[in-house]
This record gives structure tokens, sequence and C-alpha cells, in this order.
């Protein structure tokens, strides 16, 4: 079949956009390219989902179908948009800008085709979500779903096992559900491959929620399978099975053998097939498509305007350990995992309370535009190990807000205290996504300096009363050395 010069120039033209456009928003696609290409990541089918939303936008987008003439409301919806990805960029808050920048690719199909005439062209664009790690925070209470279901499987058993929260132990050695025993993966894909068998078939609406929920009942299932089957051949070979090792591949082995009875759906269904239109080319689509584009790339031309190197917070960098010495604090060692390492570290302990303090406080700041203010932090907490008995939070003398939390350790009567705090350009806040929602208005502030500071001890109860006092006081007295130094 031989196109017409019209379509092929529009083919043409379209594809220019598209290229002009990943190349203006390439940071975002970078990050994202990095989480498709890590195999044991929640998001290694990543292009998987990304080859099926293309190739049926291939299939159903029509040239012919471009309006004529530009909708101001639509591009006015657009440009705040692209402006919010730029400012999310600049601080490196991915998922924000992942977001932003699929909702743009949604926006720009209303932008080209219309409303009449983008019926088609939304679920292969929609499907995308589908490739986007925001799904991650959905780990935490599938891993607690996943510790109650195959708690309750055990139980019917008759293993030797004590469980608590996610932890499984043997007598043989002990088995975590981790993040990534959730599931997520499993129930993602199979989520995506029931969304497509509804997009490409012919089915009613009741038709398609069966399929969608159905597709989630499996891809949980696998996962509850295979947690159950690795710690039965755990116990049975003491520890011994080589499915701790290959646990990835054999819960794809046990995806594919599950999810079977999609295909056999699949081949039961009517395909639905686009109805091709052979409308000609209108070349007045041209303006449509240029103003479009123009609007799109705003943000990124924004950023690569005002990128810039970032001055350091003086007074911090200044500050050594010599001022907190002199108020009787000891220096001692330690290390503080998180991605970047820490610009200014300190690593102290006091002995003049009843039980030794050990303090960490670690401070970052932004070097350039798209650098992230706030690092990577795997966990403030150990809850592999430790248990969380109580969780408050208490306002220091200088207004800081502080988490006062009591742990006690797995299997064991051990307890600690835990005092820390998370400071963003001058906000305080006690939980690690709040702290990565407060770099926005510590960029719009101009404040780039970012604090986390830990304090711990033991205690001689389980409750913690007797030191809870005395560890807020040598928090107070930290953070008065630390604010001492701050310009006036």
């Amino acid at each position: 079949m031989t196109i017409p010069d019209s379509k092929q120039q529009a083919w043409l033209l379209l594809a220019a956009v598209y290229v002009i456009i990943l190349l203006a928003y390439g940071s975002t696609l970078q990050t994202l390219f990095g989480h498709w290409t890590t195999w044991d990541g929640s998001q290694s089918h990543g292009l998987v989902i990304v080859a099926l939303s293309v190739y049926l936008y291939i299939q159903r987008m029509e040239p012919g179908l471009l309006l004529k003439r530009a909708q101001p409301l639509t591009l006015a919806a657009i440009l705040p948009v692209s402006l919010f990805w730029a400012l999310s960029a600049a601080i490196s808050v991915d998922i924000i800008a992942e977001l932003c920048l699929l909702l743009l690719l949604l926006m720009m199909q209303f932008a080209l085709f219309g409303s009449r005439n983008v019926k088609a062209l939304i679920g292969p664009v929609a499907l995308l979500i589908f490739a986007i790690p925001i799904w991650d925070y959905l780990n935490p209470p599938l891993v607690e779903l996943a510790s109650h279901v195959v708690t309750t499987m055990l139980g019917l058993s008759n293993l030797t096992a004590h469980i608590e929260t996610n932890s499984i132990f043997l007598p043989f050695g002990t088995i975590i559900i981790a993040e990534g025993c959730s599931g997520l993966r499993y129930l993602l894909i199979a989520l995506a491959l029931s969304i497509y068998l509804v997009l490409t078939s012919h089915v009613n609406l009741r038709h398609s929620v069966l399929i969608i929920l159905v597709s989630a009942a499996l891809g949980l299932l696998v996962n509850w399978l295979r947690i159950y089957i690795i710690i039965l051949m755990a116990y049975r070979t003491e520890m011994q099975t080589g499915l701790l090792e290959d646990h990835e591949t054999f819960g794809w082995v046990l995806f594919v053998i599950v999810i079977i009875p999609m295909f056999f759906i699949a081949n039961r269904l009517r395909i639905y097939q686009h109805e091709k239109l052979d409308w000609p080319f209108d070349k007045r689509s041209r303006k449509v498509i240029l103003l479009t584009t123009v609007v799109m790339i705003t943000g990124p031309l924004l950023l690569l305007l005002q990128s810039q190197a970032l001055s350091e917070p003086g007074h911090i960098a200044a500050l050594e350990e010599d001022n907190f010495v002199q108020a009787g604090f000891i220096p001692a060692k330690g290390k503080l995992k998180t991605d970047p390492p820490p610009d200014k570290l300190f690593v102290l302990e006091y002995r003049k309370s009843a039980s030794p303090v050990m303090i960490t406080s670690a401070f970052y700041w932004q070097k350039q535009t798209g650098d992230a203010l706030v690092p990577y932090i795997p966990e403030i907490i150990d809850t592999t190990n430790w248990r969380i008995v109580s969780n408050e939070k208490t306002p220091l003398s200088d207004g800081t807000l502080a988490a006062v939390m009591v742990l006690e350790r797995k299997l064991t009567s051990e307890t600690r205290l835990v005092v820390y705090w998370l400071k963003v350009g001058g906000f305080t806040t006690t939980n690690y996504k709040a702290a990565k929602l407060l770099q926005y208005p510590a960029m719009l502030s101009g404040n780039n300096l970012f604090e986390y500071t830990r304090l711990e001890t033991g205690c001689s109860e389980k409750t913690c009363n007797r030191e809870v006092d005395a560890v807020l006081d040598v928090a107070n007295s930290f953070n008065a050395l630390v604010n001492a130094s701050a310009p006036d």
C-alpha cells in the first residue's frame, strides 16, 4: 500500500515532534531508562510496556484527524504542567517529573487531535503509567498483605516457625519478607497485560473490569505461592535449598505458569479492529503541531536557561567538631549510608547523661540546578530487626519537630530510644516523603540546605521513660550549637 505524500509528511512531522520532546525531557527519560534496565527492580518490565504502548499508538494514529486550528485552552493547560516539570527536575523530584511528562503526553493528544478524535489514543498513552515507579509506594502494604497471607498458609502446614510482622523465624534460620518480595512486579505486569488485552478486544465494561480484577488476583497469588514454597523448601532442607538464591527466576517461572489462563481468555475474545480512515492530511495542521511543540518544550527551555551552580551554606561548611567538643560532645566513629554521601557529617557521643547518647548529624546542600537536595536514605529505622513500639512527635526548644521512637529488637527484650528530625531549607518534618516535597518551598525560598540528625541510646526499661527527657536535653543542646553557627 502506498502512503499518500500528505500522510507521509504528517508522519515525518509527528516523528520529528516526538524526537524533539524526548530530547527536551531527556533527564526524566534517562532516569526512567535506569529503572527499566535494572533487572531486579520494580520497573524492570518498563521497556515491554513502552513497546506495547508505541505499537498500539502507531496502529491507531490517523494523521488526517489532526486539528486544523489550535486549542487555546488545552495549550494553556499544558504550559503550567511543563513549568512544574521544570521545577521538579530542578530539584530532582523524579517521580513528580515522570508523572508530569506522562500528563503532558496525554494533554498533547488533545492539543493535536481534539476531544472528539482522541479517544483511540488515550489508552495507548495511558498504558505508560505502568512504566513509572509511582507504584513503589504500594510496596509496604503489599508486604504486609503478603505477610498475613503467608502466615495463614504456614499456620495450616504444621511447620515450627515464629512469625513477627514480616520476619519468619525457622529453627534453621530467618527469612525476611522484604520490599522485593511484595509482588509488585507480578501485579503490575498482570495489570498491564490485562489492560492491553481489553484495549485490543471487543469487551464490555463489566467483562473488562472482571478481566482486570482476575489478572490482579493472579499476580498477587503468584507472589504468595512463591514465598510459601520457598519457606517450605527452606524448612525441609534446613535452609540449603537453591530457591533462596534463585528466588527471582523461580518467581518468573511461576508467574508464566499461573498467568497462562489469561491467554486462553484472549483467544476467546473478538479482536478489536481499529477503523482505518483515508482522510488527507491538511497542511493547516502544521501550525497546530508547531505551536503545540513550542508550548510543550517551554519548561525544558526555562530549566536550561536557569541552570547554574549554587553556593554552599558557609556557616555549615565552617562548622567543625571543635564546636561540639567544647560543649562536652566526644568525637566517635560511624558512617551514614545515603546516596549521595553527606557533604558534612558529625558522629558524636554524649556521656554526661545516665546512658551514653550517640549523635549522627548529616548535612547536604545542592551544588547545581538539577541535583537533589534531599538524598536517598535507604531506611531511617531498620524494621527488619527492630519493631516500633511507640512513635510520637515532640517540638524542641527552637520549634524543630522531632520524632521520638521506642524500638524493640525482635526476639529479644532489648529496647532503644531514637530521636530524629529532617530539616529541608528551614522546614522541619519527621517524614521522608514529606521531606522530598518540602524541596519545592525550599528551592523557591533560596535555601539549599538539608539536615538529618539522629540521636540514639539504650533503655533501662521497655517504655524508655527515664531516657526521653535526657535525650531531648542533648538534642536541644546540639541543635543550639548548630543554630549558633547560622548567620543572623
